[in-house]
């Protein structure tokens, strides 16, 4: 398993906590908007972060 799915697989129960946390009335629905854009942003950090690390790691041993 690629570390983006290990990124994807932690933060995805967390998303819906926070989507059930909200529909449920626990917290108020702007703390909720703000938390889940901070989860999404720090999600397309991560795609981004791995996406760009997978990219180098793929030339062969060795070459420069």
């Amino acid at each position: 398993m690629s570390r983006l799915q290990v990124a994807i697989w932690f933060l995805l129960p967390l998303v819906a906590l926070l989507v059930l946390m909200t529909f449920a009335g626990y917290i108020y629905g702007a703390l909720a908007v703000a938390g889940l854009a901070g989860l999404i942003a720090v999600v397309l950090l991560l795609v981004i972060f791995f996406s760009r690390g997978q990219r180098t790691s793929t030339r062969p041993p060795g070459g420069e």
